[in-house]
Parts: structure tokens; C-alpha cells; sequence
């Protein structure tokens, strides 16, 4: 593969399978996909969601908005 988007500079096997890891974090939800890429062909190996937590807990792109901006303020003020 030369001067492929994924180029790292590492030989890559083509027989060899990828496994990729997909996160999405919609508004009060997220999933997690995990994928394996082989010759071109993608299968799906495992997804998970969860859209309604447990009383008090918090998930989805609302609290990792929240949770990224307190990180940046932190690093901002340093």
C-alpha cells in the first residue's frame, strides 16, 4: 500500500486481519462496534449500546462535551 490515508510507514500484511473499534457518543446514548477488516471485506464482530443508564449515571456526547470542556478549561489555565 503506498500512500494510502492509513499509511504509518509500517509494512502491512494483507492477509492479516484489522480490528477497528468504532465509538459514537450521540446526545444522551452511546455504542461501541468493534470490526475486523480482511481483504477488503468488513465483518462485524460485536455492538453494544446504551441509551438509558442507571439512575445517576451519566452517558453520551452531553456528558463527554462536559467532560472535555473541563479538561481544555484545565489545560487553558496552565
Amino acid at each position: 500500500m503506498e500512500g494510502g490515508a492509513d499509511d504509518d510507514g509500517a509494512d502491512v500484511d494483507e492477509d492479516s486481519p484489522l480490528i477497528c473499534v468504532v465509538y459514537r457518543a450521540g446526545g444522551e446514548s452511546v455504542s461501541c462496534s468493534v470490526a475486523e477488516v480482511r481483504g477488503g471485506m468488513i465483518r462485524l464482530l460485536e455492538t453494544r449500546e446504551s441509551s438509558s443508564p442507571k439512575e445517576g449515571e451519566k452517558v453520551g456526547g452531553v456528558e463527554v462535551t462536559r467532560l472535555l470542556g473541563e479538561f481544555l478549561a484545565e489545560e487553558f489555565k496552565r
